[in-house]
């Protein structure tokens, strides 16, 4: 399994826009019922099933003060709630219909960033999603 986000690294916010200050960072973590049923090892959500989401949790600016050091993965697990009885009734209904016997398991599916800034000119809020890629 591999993760394409920011999970547990440091990054900066940077802009060209005249007087920016980033104010707040927040990060949220999803998880999402996944399946693999070709063989080829990727694996993909199932219709049906909606992701459930963690809290959003503030990020330190680091010692620098100029950059943030984004959560881990396992940081968020007491914030995110279980999966609904429709969900797994519905993941079970699919699994129960695929041509090549399967499973289903709970992944990582997102992880985002809620960024609230200033310029010189506005204040704005945007978020950043890194939505995640499972495989062999």
């Amino acid at each position: 399994m591999y993760e394409t986000d920011l999970s547990g690294e440091d990054f900066i916010i940077l802009s060209d826009q005249p007087g920016f200050r980033v104010e707040k960072i927040e990060q949220q973590a999803s998880h999402d019922l996944f399946f693999n049923e070709d063989g080829s090892g990727g694996k993909w959500t199932i219709e049906g099933v909606d992701p459930v989401f963690s809290e959003w949790i503030e990020v330190e600016p680091s010692e620098d003060g100029k950059s943030f050091h984004s959560l881990r993965s396992d940081e968020f697990e007491p914030t995110i709630p279980d999966f609904s009885g429709e969900s797994y009734a519905a993941a079970e209904e699919y699994i129960s219909g695929a041509e090549i016997p399967d499973t289903y398991m709970v992944l990582p599916a997102a992880n985002k960033f809620r960024i609230a800034y200033e310029t010189d000119l506005v204040e704005e809020v945007i978020i950043i999603a890194f939505y995640l890629l499972h495989g062999d």
